[in-house]
């Protein structure tokens, strides 16, 4: 079939011709035609012998030349499949005629032949689709549907005409409503051959753009390409002395040189990360386990190296997925490899954590929603459930060895051997705890005598409790050492593998028929060979990365396509099934994935193909814009470049690089970044938690980690503006910047250049040092005006339920810590213990009796609106309420907010005396997991031009006035050219 790769050639070994012939001889044998087979082959049992002993020749014989070929492909597959084969297939084969082979449309139906290779013109075939065949009994053909146009029949009589051309390695005509007919899963088409000395990129894209009376945008200036190839290929800005270098230089000598940076792979590792859904913790944990991956960073740090070793992506696949068994004795790091598949989200059970490794593997690597058919077939894909679960007994049958392999030998030094001497320590307490009571056990149960995990479960279990105590004791100091080796987090096959059922409706307690592992049918076809080498890891990699899978190099041309110009030519990068986009250019697509494979799967090679391109090196403004948005508003024929926003970490990176802060070390363990005092390492170093990924994450639309993520989104909301007016990691910077050498002390003028220099890498314009100057000067003056945290009109606390009146009372916060306030020292708070806290852009409720609350004193009487949001980006817990309360007691609106979603907090026009209060108290519902939030209150008197009380704004502690250059280089750097690259 035409989406097999093993076709059933006859032009390939002598072995494979016979196996052919053999299957032929059975299909002879139903007294049905052979599918792509002559009709010799359908000839009764008794010519059986005849029929195995020619069939090879006639096979090799029905060649044809590549243009009839591709004439069969681009005009007469597409109508078969469309308006012929729902019918006359080899599901439904009406009056007994099929036209989804040639051997089957040289056959006939039971009327006899319907095509004349000799008189073309009076096939019984055109005629019917010419609808005058009446007279001779012919029925009008296709009986859905309008009739074929005058086009149409000319390519099918044409197709007669040239004897009826037909690839001699394609299977059937699929009726286009057959999902296995789908485009991505058909071999790749490179029929067009690239004329010498044209960019492959642009003659496909000027070609289309050509169809549509459309021009590619002007080159962009060179200023623009080296700063758009340093975010493309690093995700770090250029310096001035960079940018006035690389400016002189052919673009091409630029490229090569980022491809050698170091920080290449560091850029290129984290867009992978949003593909493997790295994180350094597990997930959900119970019982006292230790949440982090303790060295989920080896992953990372396998990942940089990696990319910048150009590792082919064949063997950068098969690594991730079966390292252990390829890699050399000598060659350890890549182990780390692995953590692809190990930094699971982990779940409460091992059913829902292989689901998430099949769903990384095969939406990350081949673009298919194989989880969709964990309960019944997929409702879109040919993805049956048999097949989900031959793979689900692949990934069974791997679990993580018991004693993480080194990768690399510890140095022997004094705290390493500190270390082992602690480490061994805990281990013997561990021994010591179990060893009299196992042997208590085995007289008990001397069957199990020798199964250690077995008795532990008969343990009693104030001893279990006390086992989990100790081993999380030992875990949290192996997380919490530097000291500790690196480790990989792999897995092993089993040692005796366990046959995969079907879970019906995916119910482990309801176990269907036993499935053998094997790859997917929609790629190689219904006689999927089975799986036999262990748990099938190392094959199905393999089959993924094999060249005739027609997806696997799709897939990842498009996302290298997706991060080089903001939208792959796929727009759905991790859905290329029914329910997915079709390419927007499919023949670019397939051209590119075919030199992916034929140029030894080098990504470095692939970038730079990309980036030479006159496509990738336009302006984003064109002469005639407006014309052109009228027939391609968006932009998907790539006639501009697109300007986009920076992600959240070349923002942050941007910020370290213009401060002089920024860490260039590699490698190494996660960091917490996002608190005070803040580490200058890489935002790619982050310390992530996949259940408490901090807000500044997701307000600049992190990826999350909580399940494989296709592609980022970029939105466009209050709470980005907030951090840059008030985040204090940027006002930190901002500082730093200022007192800087050549900016503190300077003259206005010189200190706007040095800032110009410092944060957009130009100089100024005249007209912008004015500007800069006016500015400064504005700025002192205010700082002379400027109220302090105490006129601001907010109080920040919480409520408590009085135990005498049983009413509750409000209570300020009394701490002051880490740019939030809470109710202790120490976060959580302990007695009792409570996450309740506020931060400038939101914060946490308590238990259900403690309630967070933002309260506004009015300064005078006043008529007020009250606006914002609230948002519970974690879409896990049952939401938060908020109480909007006039005066402690008066209840004037319950707002709530569900999981995942964003509600407006308006109301008004409210009246006000002057020392009234307006509390906004936000607490739980009925669960207290999972409500962190996002809010912004604001009050304003209900003029046009009246006073605003910005609570994100306004929030600070103990405040400290920011001089005129701070907040000057705070303004620049949240100006658009700071974030956007053109």
């Amino acid at each position: 079939m035409a989406f097999m790769w093993r076709k059933a050639s006859m032009d390939g070994p002598a072995g494979q011709g016979w196996k052919l012939s053999m299957r032929a001889f059975s299909v002879a044998d139903r007294g049905e035609p052979g599918e792509d087979q002559p009709s010799m082959v359908c000839l009764p049992m008794r010519f059986a012998i005849f029929s195995l002993l020619t069939l090879p020749l006639v096979c090799a014989g029905q060649t044809f030349p590549p243009d009839q070929v591709e004439f069969f492909e681009r005009s007469v597959r597409p109508l078969l499949a469309e308006r012929c084969v729902e019918c006359h297939g080899k599901v439904r084969a009406e009056a007994g005629l099929r036209l989804d082979t040639r051997a089957s449309v040289l056959q006939g139906g039971e009327k006899g032949i319907v095509v004349d290779l000799k008189n073309p013109s009076a096939s019984r075939l055109l005629l019917a689709v010419r609808q005058a065949g009446a007279s001779q009994g012919i029925r009008d053909m296709p009986k859905k549907g309008p009739k074929l146009g005058e086009d149409e029949i000319a390519s099918l009589q044409r197709w007669i005409e040239l004897g009826l051309p037909w690839p001699s390695s394609s299977g059937p005509v699929l009726s286009s409503k057959d999902p296995r007919n789908h485009w991505s899963l058909k071999p790749l088409r490179v029929a067009e051959a690239v004329p010498e000395g044209v960019h492959p990129i642009d003659f496909f894209v000027q070609a289309n753009l050509r169809k549509k009376g459309l021009t590619q945008a002007p080159k962009a200036d060179p200023i623009t390409l080296v700063r758009r190839l340093h975010f493309v290929l690093t995700g770090l800005p250029p310096s001035k002395q960079e940018l006035d270098a690389w400016s002189q230089e052919p673009a091409d000598r630029l490229i090569d040189h980022l491809l050698k940076s170091p920080h290449y792979g560091e850029r290129w590792a984290r867009h992978w990360m949003d593909v493997a859904r790295y994180s350094d913790v597990r997930g959900y944990t119970a019982g006292g386990r230790e949440r982090r991956f303790v060295y989920a960073f080896v992953y990372r740090d396998w990942l940089i190296r990696a990319f910048n070793a150009d590792l082919p992506y064949d063997q950068f696949v098969r690594l991730q997925l079966a390292a252990e068994q390829i890699t050399a004795e000598n060659n350890r790091a890549d182990l780390g490899a692995m953590g692809f598949l190990t930094l699971t989200n982990d779940a409460t059970s091992r059913q829902i954590l292989i689901d998430d490794q099949i769903d990384v593997t095969f939406r990350g690597l081949m673009g298919l929603t194989v989880s969709c058919a964990r309960c019944h077939d997929h409702k879109f894909d040919p993805i049956p459930t048999k097949d989900y679960y031959s793979i689900y007994g692949i990934f069974d049958n791997s679990v993580a060895p018991a004693s993480l392999p080194l990768i690399r030998t510890p140095p022997d030094t004094p705290e390493h051997r500190n270390y082992q001497e602690a480490l061994a320590k805990l281990e013997t307490s561990i021994s010591e705890f179990l060893q009299p009571r196992f042997a208590k056990l085995s007289v008990q149960f001397p069957d199990l005598a020798k199964r250690p995990a077995q008795l532990e479960a008969k343990l009693e279990r104030d001893d279990q409790v006390k086992l989990r105590d100790l081993r999380s004791k030992r875990d949290k100091f192996i997380a919490d050492s530097p000291q500790s080796p690196d480790r990989a987090l792999i897995l092993e096959d089993r040692p005796k593998s366990v046959t995969a059922q079907v879970l019906v409706r995916g119910n482990p307690g309801n176990r269907g028929e036993a499935v053998k592992p094997h790859f997917l049918t929609a790629v190689v076809g219904d006689e999927a060979p089975v799986f036999t080498k262990g748990s099938g890891r190392l094959e199905l990699a393999n089959a993924i990365v094999d060249t005739k899978n027609p997806l696997t190099a799709r897939v990842m041309v498009n996302r290298v396509w997706m991060h080089h110009f903001g939208q792959g030519l796929v727009r759905t990068p991790s859905d290329f099934g029914i329910q997915g986009q079709l390419p927007d250019q499919p023949e670019l697509l397939d051209w590119m994935a075919d030199w992916f494979m034929r140029n030894g799967w080098s990504l470095k090679k692939l970038h730079r193909l990309i980036l030479t391109s006159a496509t990738w090196q336009q302006g984003s403004v064109h002469p005639k814009q407006a014309s052109q948005e009228l027939v391609d508003s968006e932009n998907r024929l790539i006639w501009r470049n697109n300007i986009r926003r920076v992600d959240f970490e070349s923002m942050r990176d941007s910020l370290l690089a213009a401060s002089g802060q920024f860490d260039s070390r590699l490698f190494g363990r996660s960091v917490e970044i996002h608190e005070a005092p803040f580490p200058p390492r890489r935002t790619l170093y982050a310390y992530i938690d996949r259940q408490n990924l901090p807000q500044v994450f997701t307000t600049f639309d992190f990826a999350s980690p909580l399940a494989h993520v296709a592609q980022r989104s970029y939105t466009t909301v209050a709470t980005q503006a907030l951090f840059t007016l008030n985040s204090p990691f940027l006002l930190d910077q901002a500082k730093r910047i200022a007192a800087l050498p050549g900016i503190a002390g300077a003259p206005a003028p010189a200190a706007v250049t040095g800032l110009y220099h410092r944060i957009f890498a130009r100089d100024p314009s005249p007209g912008e040092v004015k500007l800069g100057t006016t500015f400064l000067e504005k700025q002192t003056a205010m700082n002379l005006e400027a109220r302090r945290q105490g006129l601001s009109g907010w109080t920040y606390g919480f409520m408590l339920r009085d135990p005498g009146s049983g009413a509750d009372q409000f209570h300020p916060f009394p701490e002051w810590v880490k740019e939030r306030w809470q109710v202790e020292k120490t976060y959580p708070a302990s007695v009792p213990k409570t996450y309740a806290s506020l931060h400038r852009m939101g914060g946490h409720p308590g238990n259900r009796e403690v309630a967070v609350v933002a309260r506004w004193t009015a300064p005078a009487a006043l008529a007020i609106q009250l606006g914002g949001t609230l948002r519970k980006a974690e879409a896990k817990g049952d939401g938060v309420r908020l109480r909007l309360v006039k005066n402690g007691g008066a209840v004037l609106a319950e707002i709530i907010c569900p999981p995942g979603q964003t509600v407006p907090t308006k109301l008004g026009p409210i009246e006000v005396a002057k020392g009234d209060t307006i509390d906004f108290r936000v607490d739980c519902l009925e669960r207290t997991d999972f409500d962190s939030f996002a809010w912004n209150p604001v009050i304003q008197t209900a003029t046009e031009s009246g006073q605003v009380w910005d609570y994100g704004r306004d929030f600070s502690g103990p405040a400290e006035l920011a001089t005129p250059l701070e907040v000057y280089a705070q303004a620049l750097v949240s100006t658009n050219e700071f974030s956007f690259v053109d």
